[in-house]
């Protein structure tokens, strides 16, 4: 899909289709919509040059499992690894935004990233009713 903002309604439904393969409790459902938003918008914002230029992709692969999701998001954008970056404790009271990867970070119970030749893979797993280790 187009990595634009205005694929997040696409994103959203394919979340929630997967949240509900999965049985994931209303909450969980939205830890993994909350995980999944922030992380597209973080890419779509910083990941590709605003410049235009050829339309820029993002690919989502959902696997729902017995009481989790595992979701993979797929972008060509410049190398980011969103589980070493630091996040803000409190970002300036004058500047909108500045929670998004932090939020991701704490909605999912198990986030990985790695760099596939020029492919940013990013794997967000959230689990029904739980916080184990995945």
């Amino acid at each position: 899909m187009s990595a634009s903002i205005d694929s997040l309604e696409q994103i959203i439904a394919f979340v929630m289709d997967l949240s509900e393969q999965a049985r994931l409790s209303p909450k969980d459902a939205h830890r993994l919509r909350l995980a999944t938003d922030e992380l597209f918008v973080n890419i779509v914002t910083h990941g590709y040059p605003a410049n235009g230029g050829d339309p820029h992709q993002i690919e989502l692969h959902g696997t729902p499992g017995s009481g989790h999701v595992l979701l993979q998001m797929h972008d060509w954008s410049q190398p980011f690894d969103p589980t070493t970056a630091e996040v803000e404790q409190r970002p300036a009271p004058d500047r909108i935004g500045g929670f998004g990867l932090r939020l991701a970070k704490l909605c999912a119970d198990r986030l990985a990233y790695e760099r596939v030749g020029n492919m940013n893979r990013t794997i967000i797993v959230v689990r029904r009713q739980g916080r184990a280790n995945a």
